[in-house]
């Protein structure tokens, strides 16, 4: 199906394509913006080089077929390409590789991807893979689940722009080492990865963004004023190759006896800017005098006693000290004085 740039494709129906062994097939070129409203299973690739592709529906290899690519996008001159996924009944399912990847001479060019209303989730079951520089919006209320990570080369300078205020969870290890570099800007990034490394390659959490989960990246950290860093999905631990936090960073700390939050830096922990907070975001049982260790490292720069305050306003009565661990920053949660006779009855 080919066109002239203008105008706009729409599928109301299933579509399903076979490729005939065929492993090259382009399916769609410059229709305008193209909109596929219930299931379409692409042989290989969808190249709508003009306008938006709009994927209301599950998309998935077709007939037993096993599907390459889900998208191809790229540009004619210097019009943006982008990939809406906005299903009609809250839910998309997507089973084979997603590819988001430039078109030759248009590889200086951004390209925006977005999950949207009325769309509750996008599961991509299958590889997300991501070659090119492209903005990452999930819109609030919205949630993007990536099974697994892709990158097709080591370039270093194919960055991830997070907005929307939206969820993206990464559930699987990456496969492959190659970096991206994800650069969130408000809503919040998870990794939730059991084995392996969920991304390879920096994360910046900036203000109103929050990275968070309880898996782990091959890569740091940098938390700049205003942005959190949320080790766990309940209590849990965060595992990331360095951490430097900016001050007014802030770490979300949650403590369930006996156990807390904890974001492991296997290298070097960085919080010499000073004024790093540690808030104490939800409390279920509290051990007073207790030491749950919120850090580990390998190396500290900074001073723990100087430049980590711990916020424990959401806690009556309750007030924290950073105490050193092995290897580690410790919070002491402590009740007040008037408190103190009742500790057993308040804080267990």
């Amino acid at each position: 199906v080919n066109g002239n740039g203008t105008g706009k494709l729409i599928l109301n129906g299933q579509l399903l394509l076979t490729s005939a062994g065929n492993t090259d097939v382009r399916t769609f070129g410059n229709v305008g913006d193209t909109e596929f409203a219930t299931q379409y299973s692409p042989p290989n690739y969808i190249r709508s080089r003009i306008g938006t592709l709009i994927l209301k529906g599950n998309v998935g290899a077709p007939l037993g077929e096993t599907a390459q690519n889900v998208a191809t996008v790229g540009f004619d001159g210097n019009t943006p390409r982008r990939i809406w996924i906005a299903s009609a009944n809250g839910a998309s399912v997507f089973s084979n590789r997603f590819l988001i990847a430039p078109l030759g001479a248009d590889s200086g060019k951004y390209q925006e991807f977005r999950v949207k209303a009325p769309t509750t989730v996008a599961n991509f079951i299958g590889q997300m893979r991501i070659d090119h520089t492209v903005w990452w919006f999930v819109d609030s209320g919205c949630l993007a689940r990536i099974k697994t990570l892709n990158k097709g080369d080591s370039k270093t300078d194919i960055p991830v722009y997070m907005s929307g205020g939206g969820t993206t969870e990464v559930y699987g290890a990456a496969s492959t080492q190659f970096p991206h570099k994800f650069i969130l800007s408000n809503g919040v990034f998870l990794v939730n990865n059991t084995s392996g490394e969920a991304t390879h390659g920096p994360v910046t959490v900036c203000a109103s963004g929050v990275f968070g989960g309880a898996g782990s990246i091959r890569g740091n950290v940098s938390c700049e004023s205003g942005g959190v860093v949320s080790p766990g999905n309940s209590v849990g631990t965060l595992t990331v190759s360095n951490a430097t936090f900016a001050a007014g960073g802030i770490l979300h700390w949650e403590v369930n006896h006996p156990n807390a939050d904890k974001l492991n830096v296997l290298d070097v922990l960085n919080v010499s800017a000073g004024a790093v907070t540690v808030k104490v975001v939800n409390a279920g049982s509290i051990q007073a005098g207790t030491t749950y260790e919120a850090f580990g490292y390998k190396t500290l720069t900074g001073n723990m006693q100087d430049d980590i305050v711990v916020d424990v306003s959401g806690l009556a009565g309750i007030t924290a000290q950073v105490e050193a661990t092995a290897g580690g920053i410790g919070i002491v949660l402590v009740p007040e004085p008037a408190l103190a006779g009742l500790a057993g009855l308040a804080l267990l």
